[in-house]
């Protein structure tokens, strides 16, 4: 019979019409397969004439199939390059055949990642031929894809699209019916496998039955059904490679809009040169094509990998140098780069997060390693290990700058990062791809890593571990430093062959018992032993001469020699104001200036320290005075010694001791001083609270409470100007010392003390004056004396004795005040304790008199309520009275004492209880609730509620 499309069907009849799909319900076995032949009008079966059947797959001898595929209609097999197909409509213009058998369940890729160019949703082949390229230069694994391309060439897994003309209608009117055709090819409503990726861990399967698809994972396992084309455009890619290498494959029949990969390969000594053609780029050995279309070459040139001479390599060579293989990296400022064969592993930069000067040129590493040297033997060097290890190698090697070790990066170690990491691998590099430490600081506390392969860059903490890569020149501008050395001392090195505008140190060293005089040349200067330059452009010479430590005598020693003085060894300092300043050898340790924060007269003078020290000495023996340790500890080691003011503290900040605070501390430390850099107190007060603190070592001041401890060191004069103060004191009493060697301008005291009976009738001489014992003279100028005379305490008859003395009166003792209107007042010996004025805040009627405590007591008696404080003085007999406010302010005259303190304690002495506080008079204020009080020995006169409680002071006449 005619033409007719054919399914196999088990259990039911499908017979394809021209306008759709029969489904003939026939009793068929279900287990059995059919063959039925429908005639379609208008076609021929193929193969042969109308009638004449034809299994399909037969074919004539020869045929590989194309020519019959090429004449059935939709869902008719045949067979293309010995395997069965059915057809399945057009797409692109071309036919689309699938297999007739699928290819099990199988995963899109084995990772859920991203597959560049398979996006396409029409065109298999392209998206195949992407995911195969993917294989290959990114070592994927695509199951589908290449299930499909192991059938052969021309076999890929089908687009979307493509599928998709499974469910037309021609296939059945629905699902169902199309269901059942397609099972007779092994597919269904199952949903299979697209070459379109859906994102980037997604691919699309496809329902063949209904054409709908689901986003699903890559690494899923789901049913692959291939399909090819009878045959895909194509375009030869041919190759050509040069002698030192091959080029595999020779030639590729490519698929138009795909990309190919080929493997260039260097013969053994030999690396890749250049590498070209088809729009592509090499990259770790595989030349990758852009998407072909139309026919082109792939070229590649390759040469030696290591030349003898350096001199006659080429960036991405190695050679030989001074007898070892570096790697020529070409050229920077004019000067060609060799990086050492292997790397030195991982190291700090340096060992702390601190500032190196001068280590910020991102282009000259050799200036930035000899920073790196020079800030190791400063004071305040730490280690730089990555600078250590690469100057280890040899003088010429160093830790390459930023843009030396981004040379690596260029094309000539390959056309990419990962090229370059291989080709710097394959040299003995151990990790190309990983940070290494340049030489440039960013901060103080970071510096630049680079890496190798790409010349990225980022910051990283000095302290941290990064791999690193010795660099070097062939040669490198040198100059010659010399030095020379005096009679005392030795410099070390002799000699240095320094590198064009770096700085560098040399050791000088005195001899025992010498120090260094002067140190000079090379623009330097002398730090801590340690001769530093400035950065050298030319030829110069370091010179040192050096003194003696040491001279005897203290009228030749110069500023920074000890020499000695009153058989102790001292520090000659220098002259200040004409006099020459000399510091004890060793300090005192740690004391306060004062033990509590309170004022201390006369101790603002910053450059005399006598002056100051001999105002603290004489505070202390004030009444209120407190003791001044660190004062005390200094004048402990003789009368000449002081605490120093400020600015003599600061004499030991001269060049003398040295030409930078860290030499000064040197010597100073050599001398015998603990704290050299620690704050010291000086004598200058600044104010109530606080005194000025020095470092030695620096000048440097600062502010401190007085009652903080810091160190304490002495100073004295060779000899200071002073002026004698002699004593003169009469009978009944002693003043103590007997004789003082005053300083010009400072205040003495002295202790002016009766003997047992007797009190101090006068003191004075010296400008001065007496208080509670204690004499205490002007500032002195010139040589003066302090006498005292001394009376009688106590008398016998009261009609003798002056005021301020004690008599007896009626067989009792009583003190002598004095005289008002004409009448001596005596008080009592012994206070009556405290009283009120009155029970109650009210007036009492009466006059009142400031002076006559007798009339008032009366007047208070005769008056209504009660007045305690007048009867507690009418208690000791009728003579007794309440003194009135004048009476009571006679004891505030200096018959009791030339100051409130003295007469305190002249009254207390008597016998009196709490003689500074204020006591009832006779009088009332005006009539009112409120009495006058009187403090006895100031005088002053208040006013206070009667009911309130104070003392109570009785009087009488003779």
């Amino acid at each position: 019979m005619g033409g007719a499309r054919v399914f196999r069907v088990a259990g039911r009849l499908s017979v394809r019409t021209g306008v759709g799909v029969l489904l003939c319900a026939l009793p068929l076995l279900a287990a059995a397969s059919y063959t039925f032949l429908i005639p379609m009008k208008g076609l021929t079966a193929p193969g042969g004439a109308e009638g004449e059947g034809q299994e399909p797959g037969d074919e004539g001898p020869g045929d590989d199939g194309s020519l019959a595929c090429a004449e059935i209609d939709i869902g008719e097999t045949c067979v293309l390059d010995g395997a069965e197909v059915f057809y399945a409509g057009d797409s692109q213009g071309r036919r689309l055949f699938f297999a007739t058998a699928g290819e099990g369940t199988l995963a899109w890729r084995t990772t859920n990642n991203n597959t560049p160019g398979t996006d396409g949703t029409a065109d298999g082949l392209l998206n195949t031929e992407a995911m195969l390229f993917h294989s290959l230069t990114a070592g994927t694994i695509h199951p589908a894809a290449q299930a499909c391309r192991a059938r052969g060439e021309e076999w890929f897994l089908p687009a979307r699209e493509q599928i998709q003309l499974l469910a037309a209608p021609v296939f059945g009117e629905d699902s169902l019916a199309r269901a059942d055709a397609l099972s007779a090819f092994g597919l269904g409503s199952t949903l299979i496998w697209s070459s379109v990726q859906a994102n980037s861990g997604n691919s699309l399967r496809i329902s063949p039955t209904s054409g709908g698809q689901s986003t699903t994972s890559k690494n899923t396992q789901a049913p692959v059904h291939c399909a090819r084309h009878i045959e895909a455009p194509r375009h030869l890619v041919s190759t050509i490679s040069g002698p030192g290498g091959s080029i595999t494959p020779m030639s590729i029949s490519a698929y138009t809009g795909a990309r190919y990969a080929v493997a260039v390969t260097p013969e053994p000594g030999f690396i890749v040169d250049t590498a070209e053609g088809c729009g592509g780029s090499l990259n770790q050995g595989l030349f990758s094509t852009a998407p072909i279309t139309a026919a082109c070459t792939v070229s590649a040139t390759f040469r030696p990998a290591h030349v003898a001479a350096c001199t006659d390599a080429d960036p991405g060579q190695t050679c030989t140098l001074d007898g070892e293989t570096v790697i020529a990296a070409g050229e920077l400022d004019g000067r060609g780069i060799f990086f050492a064969s292997s790397d030195e592993g991982v190291h700090q930069w340096k060992t702390h997060n601190s500032n190196t000067p001068d280590t910020d040129d991102a282009r000259d590493g050799m200036l930035n390693t000899e920073a790196m040297l020079f800030d190791i033997l400063q004071s305040s060097g730490r280690p730089h290990p990555a600078a250590e290890v690469c100057r280890a190698r040899g003088e010429e090697w160093f830790l390459p700058a930023q843009d030396q070790l981004a040379l690596l990066s260029s094309d000539a170690f390959g056309a990419t990062a990962a090229d370059r990491a291989d080709r710097l691998s394959d040299i003995g590099l151990s990790g190309p791809a990983d940070m290494h430490w340049s030489s440039l600081q960013v901060t103080n506390q970071v510096a630049r890593v680079v890496r190798p392969h790409s010349g990225s860059t980022l910051n990283r903490d000095k302290n941290g571990d990064e791999r690193v890569l010795c660099a070097r020149h062939l040669e490198t501008p040198r100059h010659p430093i010399s030095t020379e050395a005096g009679p005392g001392g030795s410099i070390a090195p002799e000699s240095i062959s320094a590198y064009t505008g770096a700085r560098y140190a040399v050791a000088v060293t005195p001899e025992p018992g010498f120090i260094v005089d002067t140190a000079e040349g090379c623009g330097g200067s002398l730090n801590q032993g340690l001769f530093s330059t400035a950065p050298i452009t030319a030829a110069c010479t370091v010179s040192a001469t050096f003194r003696p430590a040491h001279v005897a005598a203290c009228t030749d020693a110069d500023p920074g020699q000890t020499c000695t003085l009153d058989g102790e060894t001292v520090i000659a300092a220098g002259a200040l104001d004409g006099r020459g300043v000399f510091f004890a050898a060793n300090d005192e340790g740690a004391h306060r200036w004062k033990s509590q924060n309170t004022n201390t007269p006369d101790t603002d003078d910053a450059r005399d320290g006598m002056l100051n020290t001999e105002a603290m000495l004489f505070d202390i023996l004030q009444s209120s005075g407190r003791p001044h340790p660190a004062a005390e500890v200094c004048r402990a080691r003789g009368e000449e010694w002081f605490l120093p003011a400020q600015d003599q503290l600061a004499l030991l900040s001269s060049d003398a001791f040295g030409a930078t605070a860290a030499d000064r501390v040197g010597r100073l430390s050599d001398i015998g001083l603990s704290g050299p850099a620690d704050m010291h107190w000086s004598s200058l007060q600044v104010t109530n609270q606080v005194a000025r603190v020095v470092r030695p070592h620096s000048g440097s001041t600062l502010n401190r409470d007085k009652n903080g401890d810091e160190r304490v060191l002495c100073a004295r004069h060779l000899e200071t100007p002073r002026h004698p103060i002699s004593t003169d004191a009469g009978p009944g009493g002693s003043i103590a010392p007997e004789s003082i060697s005053a300083y010009t301008g400072a205040r003495y005291a002295v202790a002016v003390t009766p003997e047992p009976g007797f009190i101090v009738d006068t003191a004075e001489g010296c400008g001065g004056s007496l208080s509670q014992g204690v004499f205490s003279t002007a500032p002195i100028a010139g040589a003066c004396t302090v006498s005292a005379t001394f009376r009688p305490a106590h008398v016998a008859a009261c009609t003798d004795a002056e005021p301020g003395q004690t008599c007896t009166l009626e067989g009792e003792t009583v003190i002598a005040a004095g005289a008002l209107i004409g009448r001596g007042v005596f008080f009592a010996a012994t206070d009556e304790g405290v009283h009120r004025w009155r029970t109650v805040n009210s007036g009492t009627a009466g006059d009142y008199d400031t002076r006559d405590g007798e009339a008032n007591t009366a007047t208070i008696l005769a008056a209504t309520g009660t007045h305690p404080a007048a009867l507690a003085c009418e208690a000791r007999g009728s003579a007794w009275f309440l003194p009135a406010r004048e009476q009571l302010q006679l004891l505030a005259t200096d018959s009791f004492g030339t100051t409130t303190a003295d007469r305190a304690d002249r009254l207390q002495t008597i016998g009196i209880s709490n003689p500074s506080t204020v006591h009832w008079s006779s009088e009332q204020a005006t009539n009112t609730g409120r009495g006058i009080r009187v403090n006895p020995v100031t005088g002053s006169v208040t006013t206070a509620p009667k009911a309130d409680f104070h003392s109570v002071l009785c009087a009488r006449h003779p």
